[in-house]
């Protein structure tokens, strides 16, 4: 990637290839008669006690608490091969008939916890019922999400957020209503739009929050940004409400720790356990132990699963991490890429396999669905620390460096390749490595160096136009650069550029403009 080589001529290209901006002023009449206003009493209303508006009457209250933590089977239980859940008959209900064995279906899950950290590696969810003041409308949306097919998951997750951050159906989006409008009644409408909130002034609501726990109030916080904007004129997008709602990065120690391994009692007798890849999409695994038909609870049998009233639905369970500055997620029924990592199970003891991998041919990266964003790739703490390896070794060599990161679609793992050291302005990527296994390639990064030393050259910052923000439009791939921020050397900048997930194309306009300093913690 060689840095920009400013001369002269180059310089006047680009001077003289920037857009021109116009302003365009309408005229406004004005009354030829002076109208005057009279002065209106304004009696003093008492000030609503905004911390019971914020913290009362929660949609989805669903915490720890409600989780299943006993009768649960040993972390270290032996598992067989786990077949794909949809190969079981489904019945009047459209939930599926369960019999003994293990089964597994990976789903498309939601971020129902807006202002907490994604999941991460290693750390157990457990089981919990729907709870709040909505939950009947939060379910429903889960379940008809398997018959809307056509709405997106990310619309959907956007109504979610709006319904939890007590959002107005009438102030979102035309798109957001329209979504609503099919998987709600107008009835279930009318209900949402009734115990919405309004926007709070932010001095009251500074106030209010001032001596909360940290969790609590960065939830609130979340929910009140969620709520300005989804009403605000000119519309949002996905990633501007992601970047809010899913905090990136390790998660601060807030409470137990429960295995990743851990099952749970689920109440109709049988065992689950969730393996989230990221907040969108989770692998739900099923364990129905042979004597199911015989189990019983506080002498009553339980519901037969051979019987059409014991149909499971996965929708609107929801996991939970016993770190509660972490996600809980709301289960749909709703299959990622056919709902099982592994069409043939996956072995006893051995990790979940993906689905097979989409063929990619030559350098340009393709989209793949829950491509992670740039923010979630380069504020990942193994990236980082390769990243801060690098960046020691060309402070010390002053030469580039650069590395591919990988992104395990299953695990939601990730990694980075083996260092590529290049010279004192430049180093050369290479080929695009290979997908392989449901393995990705969703970024790369590369570091300058702090002195510039290649004759006729000047020592410029940050991307270079037609080297660094050219090679990353190419291969459609999210990348980032490590430097100075200026010759003094004194602050060094992680700066973000190309497409927000790999394989999207960004407009022309925007490919220039579009790079901005990375920010990893909120």
């Amino acid at each position: 990637m060689r840095k920009f080589i400013v001369i002269f001529v180059t310089s006047l290209l680009l001077v003289t290839w920037l857009p021109a901006q116009a302003q365009f002023r309408i005229p406004i009449p004005k009354p030829s008669i002076p109208v005057p206003i009279p002065s209106i009493p304004t009696p003093g209303l008492p000030i609503p006690d905004v911390r019971k508006l914020l913290e009362g009457d929660q949609p989805i209250s669903t915490s720890f608490a409600d989780t299943s933590k006993q009768n649960t089977i040993p972390d270290n239980f032996p598992t067989k091969t786990f077949r794909p859940l949809t190969e079981l008959p489904r019945g009047q209900k459209g939930g599926f008939l369960l019999r003994p064995g293990f089964f597994e279906l990976l789903v498309q899950s939601y971020c129902l916890r807006p202002g907490t950290y994604g999941p991460s590696k290693g750390k157990g969810y457990l089981y919990a019922d729907l709870k709040g003041s909505k939950t009947k409308i939060v379910r429903k949306i889960l379940q008809n999400s398997v018959r809307y097919s056509e709405i997106s998951q990310q619309d959907i997750q956007v109504l979610l957020w709006g319904i939890i951050a007590r959002t107005k159906v009438s102030d979102m989006q035309q798109k957001i209503q329209e979504v609503a409008a099919k998987l709600l009644t107008g009835d279930e409408i009318f209900q949402l739009n009734g115990g919405a909130l309004g926007l709070i002034p932010p001095q009251a609501f500074r106030k209010a929050t001032a001596n909360l726990p940290s969790p609590v109030r960065k939830v609130l916080e979340a929910e009140a940004s969620i709520r300005k904007m989804l009403t605000q004129t000119g519309g949002t997008s996905f990633q501007q409400l992601e970047r809010i709602a899913v905090l990136v990065g390790e998660p601060p120690k807030e409470g137990a720790e429960v295995p990743q391994q851990r099952w749970s009692l689920h109440p109709q007798g049988f065992y689950v356990r969730y393996r989230p890849s990221g907040y969108s999409k989770t692998l739900i695994q099923v364990y129905v132990p042979e004597n199911f038909n015989k189990r019983t609870k506080n002498n009553k049998t339980l519901l037969l699963a051979q019987n059409t009233s014991a149909e499971y639905d996965p929708s609107g369970d929801v996991a939970v991490p016993a770190n509660t500055s972490s996600q809980r997620l709301g289960m749909s029924g709703r299959p990622v890429d056919g709902g099982t990592p592994n069409p043939n199970g996956s072995a006893s003891g051995s990790q979940e396999q993906a689905p097979p991998t989409p063929p990619r041919t030559g350098n340009t990266l393709t989209e793949i669905p829950g491509a992670p964003t740039k923010r979630t790739i380069f504020c990942n703490p193994t990236v980082r620390e390769a990243l801060d390896r690098d960046w020691a070794a060309t402070r010390g060599d002053n030469k580039e460096r650069a590395r591919w990161v990988f992104w395990n679609s299953v695990t939601g793992e990730f990694t980075v390749s083996d260092v590529i050291v290049g010279e004192e302005a430049e180093v050369n990527p290479g080929a695009t490595p290979p997908d392989r296994d449901g393995i990705y390639v969703v970024g790369v990064y590369h570091t300058h160096p702090p002195i510039n030393n290649e004759p006729g050259t000047v020592q410029l910052r940050g991307p270079s136009v037609f080297g660094d923000i050219t090679f990353s439009e190419g291969r459609r791939v999210p990348s980032l650069v490590r430097d100075y921020t200026d010759n003094s050397l004194t602050e060094v900048q992680d700066t973000v550029y190309g497409p927000e997930r790999r394989g999207e194309a960004q407009p022309g306009e925007t490919l220039m403009r579009n790079k901005y300093p990375l920010q990893c913690r909120s």
